[in-house]
């Protein structure tokens, strides 16, 4: 994994799997204005906190899905 810092506060800006160049995981939580921020779906759910509700129809995977077609189809298809 490849990540980049803040070189004032230390905290992950975002990072991207070796060998995978297609994919940038940025960290919402650094950017200014997230609101035009809307996730295509949630990876991870089995580890989330239990007040956080996500809805039953978003796409969610419990971990890393198996490949992310359907969540680059979903993402490609609200952000066109």
């Amino acid at each position: 994994m490849a990540c980049s810092f803040c070189p004032v506060c230390g905290t992950r800006l975002f990072h991207k799997m070796l060998g995978q160049s297609q994919f940038l995981s940025i960290k919402p939580g650094t950017l200014n204005d997230t609101r035009l921020l809307e996730p295509a779906g949630h990876i991870w759910t089995k580890s989330k906190q239990p007040w956080v509700h996500i809805a039953a129809t978003s796409l969610q995977y419990t971990d890393n899905p198996a490949n992310f077609e359907e969540l680059l189809s979903v993402w490609s298809a609200t952000h066109a």
